[in-house]
């Protein structure tokens, strides 16, 4: 069994006026740490190519389904939340059954909001902050169908 992740940044990654370039790093965190910390689970992910630029709706479906991607990791900080909410909301019908979706990062208030998986139904697994450890619970918990303590 392989196990596909998709990181998605959906950051405007070209600054023109400062000619500069945004790359999330997000994947190289969470891989080396699983690689590192969890090798009986290492070996058996694939870890797709990072999706940096937003993407449209069609696009970002396409290529979860193309990519037949498990797993669909968001990076959330302020400049790309609301997009990202916005845009799941609408994606999570139309996904795959098997897709579950992770969302991460600095903007994922379920530490501090008891109804965030109201407020956001379309979320599978939340994480806030740096989540190394708490990322690798969740797909060591999906690829060995055990229970995941809260």
């Amino acid at each position: 069994m392989t196990f596909k992740i998709l990181i998605y940044h959906a950051n405007s990654t070209i600054d023109t006026l400062m000619n500069r370039m945004f790359l999330g790093v997000v994947a190289l965190f969470l891989k080396t740490y699983i690689d590192t910390n969890r090798p009986e689970i290492a070996d058996k992910l694939k870890w797709l190519i990072p999706e940096q630029r937003k993407l449209t709706d069609d696009e970002l479906l396409k290529r979860i389904i193309d990519e037949d991607v498990d797993l669909l990791c968001t990076s959330n900080y302020i400049w790309n939340h609301k997009f990202f909410m916005d845009q799941l909301s609408r994606i999570k019908d139309r996904l795959p059954k098997k897709v579950k979706i992770v969302a991460g990062g600095p903007n994922i208030d379920v530490n501090v909001n008891p109804n965030f998986f109201d407020q956001y139904p379309f979320i599978d697994y939340a994480v806030y902050g740096s989540g190394e450890v708490a990322f690798a619970d969740i797909v060591e918990s999906i690829i060995n169908n055990k229970k995941l303590n809260y």
